[in-house]
């Protein structure tokens, strides 16, 4: 649950474990003021928020879901957020225990691209992997 920098062809992105096999990840840019958001955290509920000004967006859709600084004086967020202030998901997955990136489009995109290689060697006995 730790946001997690990763450079894929020149092009930063922040990915998080949500579950065993679920993992989000956005481009590594807050659409507010371009700070990194794998310095920031990621929340109870699962979101990335920025650490500059606590901006939080749904890993999976890249939508804010939280602007403190726009928060009705009862605590809710307004009933629209503005479209600008969306983060860029990209779709990824997990593979035989890695992380995949989808960086070529967007989750339609992704279902209609083949799967992940599969590596026949990660699957046998006595296998390991060294990060």
């Amino acid at each position: 649950k730790e946001p997690t920098k990763v450079t894929v062809f020149d092009v930063d992105y922040v990915v998080a474990k949500l579950g065993e096999n679920e993992v989000v990840a956005l481009e590594d840019k807050c659409p507010h003021k371009a700070a990194a958001l794998s310095q920031g955290r990621v929340t109870a509920s699962g979101k990335f928020q920025c650490a500059y000004h606590g901006w939080s967006f749904d890993g999976t859709n890249g939508k804010c879901v939280e602007i403190p600084q726009i928060v009705k004086p009862d605590g809710t967020m307004p009933s629209v957020v503005p479209s600008k202030s969306c983060a860029k998901a990209v779709p990824a997955q997990v593979h035989q225990n890695m992380v995949w990136l989808f960086p070529g489009g967007g989750l339609e995109e992704a279902l209609l691209a083949p799967p992940p290689p599969t590596v026949k060697e990660v699957d046998e006995l006595g296998f390991r992997m060294t990060t």
